[in-house]
């Protein structure tokens, strides 16, 4: 699993690609994928 920022909540969570996010449930497309270093 990768690690994406969600553009809606501002979460950094952990999903599958086409998953949605677990936090606000916004749709897979509005995940921004990030590097490990970028999560401070």
């Amino acid at each position: 699993m990768k690690k994406y920022r969600c553009q809606i909540c501002g979460q950094v969570v952990e999903v599958n690609e086409g998953e949605s996010c677990p936090v606000c449930g916004a749709d897979f497309e509005m995940l921004v994928p990030i590097e490990e270093d970028e999560e401070k």
